[in-house]
């Protein structure tokens, strides 16, 4: 009792402060309301841009059913393309990374190298990339970009750069990285020959049960990754 007593008079003491001090009061309440009210809004920008669990499984293995880790050689392509089971589709995505000029600038950044079709919304790798704005490339003479890139090279859709392969490229669109907003990204098209990354063999099998699949190429030496993993 003799707490709630002393809360009470505590209370009272302190109203009588702010209605003698109305402008200090509401300064007060000011300094201390906007911080916390910018610390709830920055925690729900936190919460609100974090990647969902399917968000991470398609950022590595788009809308495919497993994936298989490859080495650059053709030889380890041809290898594990053999095992792939009658009825299954697959296609093949290069992850590494490459540099990005324009006179007097050059950036390096995260690679996808992948054909069109298969990070479009058919494609098994549809989710590993988000396009912003504008289209993938279509070609060897287009790049898309993520923002952080455009902005520090100070380009936009439509704009030309040159990456470390190929000719100078147009710039057809703007990506993310769904799992890392903020990376900087380069997505083209593949070149006959990637150096200084891995690839990986996007897998699609409805009709044949997804660890049956696995174990093969397991069995076979590959690293293996399946949506429930």
């Amino acid at each position: 009792m003799t707490f709630w007593r002393s809360l009470r008079a505590l209370l009272r003491v302190e109203y009588r402060e702010t209605k003698r001090h109305r402008a200090r009061s509401a300064l007060i309440i000011t300094l201390i309301a906007v911080p916390v009210a910018a610390i709830v809004a920055g925690t729900s920008l936190v919460l609100t841009t974090q990647p969902t669990p399917e968000e991470q499984r398609q950022s590595t293995m788009g809308q495919a059913d497993l994936s298989v880790d490859l080495s650059g050689e053709y030889a380890e392509i041809e290898r594990a393309t053999a095992l792939l089971p009658a009825g299954a589709t697959s296609a093949i995505v290069f992850f590494g990374r490459d540099d990005v000029s324009i006179p007097g600038l050059t950036l390096r950044a995260r690679l996808i190298a992948a054909d069109p079709t298969t990070l479009e919304a058919n494609g098994l790798g549809h989710g590993m990339v988000r396009v912003l704005d504008g289209r993938l490339p279509a070609n060897s003479g287009e790049v898309a970009l993520a923002p952080a890139l455009l902005e520090a090279l100070d380009r936009k859709i439509g704009d030309p750069v040159t990456l470390a392969y190929g000719p100078t490229r147009t710039i057809s669109g703007v990506v993310l990285n769904p799992e890392v907003l903020d990376q900087p990204l380069i997505v083209r098209t593949p070149a006959p020959v990637e150096h200084g990354g891995v690839y990986r063999m996007l897998i699609d099998a409805p009709e044949i049960a997804t660890d049956e699949i696995a174990a093969s190429f397991r069995d076979a030496g590959f690293l293996v990754t399946t949506r429930d993993e």
